[in-house]
């Protein structure tokens, strides 16, 4: 009995040792071992903040002569992370692809949860993958940032001990913040003028409807109105003496920028002739809209509506 007992041992034990043996050598590499990384473009294109924001893939090539444990993190000085333009500046992740755990760091080597573990199995070039995620709603200046101090790292997973790095590539993040605006709704979205403000037919133009909207660009804007007379629903046929239509004129402004509409021009098309600012961006704020009838001929009895249309667009 003694016997079979000390050969069961002696084979378990044999297991362990090769088992433990085996995994260190695939985990202690040197760093002639991992002779190169590289890492594509860290390029995010173009960034709305006004709209969904699409990570970029980033992909990370790394050579090796043979099984090593590895990690892949990014380091700089400081977090968070932001590409930088002028006085200006947005912040950036770099994450697991699909979101989570995030791959910065600003203390070396990286905490577990700051890096990307992985094994290169054998000789040969291995590919990992992160993504590059610029955080949504960033009003910032149009313009495109960058990030200088940002290096990718390769570190050897090993047995014992804390991790150590094989290679170190810089890289350097970049977006481009578009010229846009962001317009939210009218409030109050319509204006009514009841027929006691229309008497005998005859439009009052000292009666002023007011309405405001919310806005943000990320560079200086030009304002827009367009629309056309106010027109009955059901349609009234035109008689002598009598309008079935009714004109307005609209007044905004937004900042520096102010514009005029008369519906009786034709196409009824006012642009303001300054930007709303002199320069960079506008994080909060509110455009103005007035509107006051204008009196014609008496009007024909009946419900008469319109679509004033209110645009803010730095391209125009």
């Amino acid at each position: 009995m003694r016997r079979g007992l000390s050969a069961g041992i002696a084979v378990v034990w044999m297991l362990a040792v090769l088992a433990w043996s085996s995994t260190a050598w695939a985990q202690n590499c040197t760093n002639a071992e991992v002779p190169s990384m590289s890492v594509s473009s860290m390029n995010a294109g173009n960034y709305n903040p006004f709209t969904t924001f699409t990570p970029v893939i980033v992909t990370v090539i790394v050579q090796t002569t043979r099984s090593c444990a590895l990690a892949l993190t990014f380091s700089r000085g400081s977090l968070p992370a932001i590409m930088s333009s002028g006085a200006f500046t947005v912040q950036y992740q770099v994450e697991a692809v699909g979101g989570g755990a995030s791959y910065l760091t600003s203390t070396l080597p990286p905490a577990a949860g700051n890096r990307l573990n992985f094994l290169a199995p054998a000789a040969g070039f291995h590919t990992v993958q992160v993504h590059l995620r610029v955080l949504a709603g960033q009003v910032v200046n149009a313009a495109t940032y960058s990030d200088t101090g940002l290096t990718a790292r390769i570190y050897n997973i090993r047995t014992i001990g804390n991790p150590q790095q094989r290679r170190s590539v810089t890289v350097t993040p970049q977006a481009t913040v578009v010229r846009t605006c962001s317009l939210g709704v009218a409030s109050p979205s319509s204006l009514s003028f009841s027929a006691a403000e229309i008497p005998q037919g005859l439009p009052n133009p000292a009666i002023v409807k007011s309405t405001t909207l919310s806005a943000a660009c990320t560079a200086p804007t030009f304002l827009r109105l367009t629309g056309s007379a106010l027109t009955p629903s059901p349609a009234i046929p035109l008689a002598s003496g009598f309008d079935n239509f009714i004109n307005y004129r609209a007044v905004a402004s937004f900042g520096a920028a102010t514009t005029t509409l008369n519906s009786t021009t034709t196409p009824a098309t006012s642009v303001s002739a300054a930007r709303n600012v002199a320069s960079g961006p506008t994080t909060t704020g509110t455009v103005n809209v007035d509107v006051n009838l204008l009196t014609g001929q008496s009007v024909s009895a009946g419900s008469y509506s319109g679509v004033l249309t209110v645009t803010i667009d730095p391209n125009l």
